[in-house]
C-alpha cells in the first residue's frame, strides 16, 4: 500500500501480508482515523498485539496515528484478543493481529467500550483512510503510557468461571478439581494466559507450543484437524487419561476442541453442547441463542429441546445479532450465548469473541458431565460439508446476483433466504445448503449439511456456481 491504501474492514478487522498490504505507512493511517472517527469523547486508547515478529512496528504506527490526532495511548504489549477487549472498556481499543492466519500477516481489530465496532463504524473508518488527515498542534498531541492489563482480565475471567460452575453445583473454592486438561497454544498469545485461570480453579493442565513466537514455528496458526495431528496424536497415545484437549489460534478468539481419543469435536457440536447449557440455566423465560447462516441445524435442534430459541445474523455479525434482539426488547428475552463456528461470545462476561473464556465453561461442562462423551452423545451428527470456488473479488457479487436466479430453477423444492452476505437454502429438518462468498479470501464458499443435501445438492451447486463465474469476463 506505501502510505496511499484502500483499506477495507473484511468479516473480522483489517488484514493482509505485511508489507505489500499492510505496512507501518497504513498503520499510521488507520490510527489517524480511528482518532478522528471514535475519539469525540474517548480520548484513550489501549493498544495490544499478539506474538507477529511485525507487530512492534504496526504498534508503533497506530501509537503515531493516533497521538499525532491528540488521542492518549496506553501500550498494553503482547497479550491475547479478548484480554485487550476487556481492557478497551470506558475507552477505545486497538489489536494488530491477523488472528489466525499465516505469520507474514498482520492486521487490525478495533473495539469501543468492550464490543468490537459495528459495520457504521468501520465504514467511518474507511472513508476517513481516504481523507486529508487532522494533525493536532505539536502541544496537543497525545501521551503514550504502557500497562499490562493481563492480572484485571484473569481476576475477572476466573470469577465469571467461578458463577458458571456454581451454575453447574459444581464446588465453590476449586470446581475443577481432578479435571485433567491438555492445551495446545500454536505458539499464539492463549496458553499463558488461560492455563493459570484453569489451574487456579483447580484443573491439572498441560500444555503444547505455549511459548509465543511470530513465526509459529509448531504448526500453522489456524487451529484444524490437520494443523493439531501432532497433539491429537499424542493426546490419543499418551498414559495420562486426559479429559479434554483445546487448541488455539494466535490470538486467542479461536478453539478447536479434541476427546481424550485425539478426535476433534465438530465446531457446531461444541456450539450446541455451550447453547444446550446456556438455554437450560437461563433465568429469562426465552433465553436466546445468536449463530450465523453456516452454522448447524444441530444447535437449533439442541436448543429448542431445552426451551431455548435461535436467530441468524451474517457471519462475523454476532454483536449486531445480540443489538437486534436489544433494540427489540421484548420482556422475558435475552440473548445467553452467541456464536460462530470456533468463535463464542459469552454476553454476560463481555462483548467480544472470546476462546479463553469459551476453554473455561467448556472444562466446567465435562466436570459437571463427568465425562465429555455424555455432553457429545445427545446432539444430532448429520452429514456437514464445505466446498470453495475460487472467485476473484471483482466477480463476486455478480456470480451471486447470477445464482439468486439460477438456484430456484436448479431447486425448486428448496426454500431461499437471501441475506447480505448469501444465499441460504432449507430444503427440510438438517437438510440445506449455504453459498456465501469470502470477505477474506477470493473464494465463494459452499456449505451443506444433511445425507440428501451432502449426496444429491452439494456437487451441482458447486458445478452450477463455476459455470456462472466462467460465463463472466475475468476482470468483471
Amino acid at each position: 500500500m506505501g502510505g496511499t491504501p484502500v483499506i477495507r474492514f473484511g468479516t473480522a478487522g483489517i488484514r493482509g501480508a505485511v508489507p505489500t498490504q499492510f505496512d507501518q505507512l497504513d498503520a499510521i493511517t488507520v490510527g489517524l482515523a480511528i482518532q478522528q472517527t471514535l475519539g469525540d469523547g474517548l480520548t484513550e486508547v489501549v493498544i495490544g498485539r499478539d506474538a507477529r515478529t511485525t507487530g512492534h512496528s504496526l504498534t508503533a504506527g497506530v501509537i503515531a496515528g493516533i497521538t499525532t490526532a491528540g488521542g492518549d495511548c496506553i501500550d498494553a504489549g503482547a497479550i491475547p484478543t479478548p484480554v485487550l477487549a476487556h481492557a478497551s472498556q470506558g475507552r477505545i481499543g486497538v489489536m494488530v493481529t491477523a488472528s489466525h492466519n499465516p505469520p507474514q500477516d498482520n492486521g487490525i481489530k478495533v473495539f469501543v467500550d468492550g464490543s468490537e465496532i459495528r459495520r457504521p463504524d468501520e465504514r467511518a473508518i474507511e472513508e476517513a483512510c481516504t481523507q486529508p488527515s487532522v494533525r493536532s498542534p505539536w502541544d496537543e498531541a497525545g501521551s503514550v503510557s504502557s500497562s499490562n492489563p493481563m492480572s484485571p482480565y484473569q481476576r475477572d475471567l476466573g470469577e465469571y468461571l467461578q458463577t458458571v460452575a456454581s451454575e453447574h453445583e459444581l464446588a465453590d473454592d476449586r470446581p475443577l478439581d481432578g479435571l485433567e486438561i491438555a492445551l495446545d497454544g500454536g505458539n499464539g498469545m492463549a496458553v499463558p494466559t488461560i492455563a493459570p485461570v484453569l489451574r487456579e480453579l483447580g484443573a491439572s493442565v498441560v500444555t503444547f507450543n505455549a511459548d509465543p513466537s511470530g513465526y509459529a514455528p509448531a504448526r500453522e496458526s489456524k487451529p484444524t484437524e490437520a494443523s493439531i495431528s501432532g497433539f491429537r496424536r499424542w493426546l490419543a497415545g499418551t498414559e495420562t487419561s486426559y479429559d479434554l484437549g483445546m487448541a488455539f489460534d494466535g490470538d486467542g478468539d479461536r478453539i478447536v476442541m479434541v476427546d481424550p481419543e485425539g478426535h476433534v469435536i465438530h465446531e457446531d457440536t461444541v456450539i450446541a453442547m455451550l447453547a444446550t447449557s446456556f438455554s437450560r440455566h437461563a433465568s429469562v423465560d426465552r433465553p436466546i441463542i445468536v449463530t450465523t447462516p453456516n452454522a448447524s441445524a444441530r444447535i437449533d435442534d439442541a436448543v429448542i429441546t431445552h426451551g431455548g430459541s435461535v436467530e441468524r445474523t451474517p457471519l462475523g455479525g454476532l454483536i449486531e445479532g445480540i443489538d437486534s434482539v436489544r433494540r427489540r426488547n421484548t420482556p422475558g428475552e435475552r440473548v445467553v450465548f452467541a456464536a460462530e463456528p470456533w468463535k463464542h461470545l459469552y454476553p454476560d462476561f463481555g462483548m467480544w469473541i472470546d476462546a479463553l473464556a469459551a476453554a473455561g465453561v467448556l472444562s466446567i461442562l465435562v466436570m459437571s458431565a463427568s465425562a465429555l462423551e455424555t455432553l457429545t452423545t445427545p446432539i444430532a451428527n448429520p452429514p456437514y460439508r464445505k466446498e470453495h470456488v475460487r472467485c476473484p473479488d471483482a466477480l463476486k457479487t455478480q456470480v451471486m446476483e447470477r445464482l439468486v436466479e439460477s438456484m430456484p430453477r436448479a431447486f425448486p423444492e428448496g426454500s431461499f433466504e437471501h441475506a447480505s452476505d448469501g444465499i441460504r437454502v432449507t430444503f427440510g429438518r438438517f437438510e440445506w445448503l449455504l453459498i456465501r462468498p469470502s470477505g477474506t479470501e477470493p473464494v465463494i464458499r459452499v456449505y451443506a449439511e444433511g445425507e440428501t443435501t451432502v449426496e444429491t445438492r452439494l456437487t451441482p451447486t458447486v458445478e452450477l456456481l463455476k459455470e456462472e463465474r466462467d460465463t463472466l469476463p475475468p476482470d468483471g
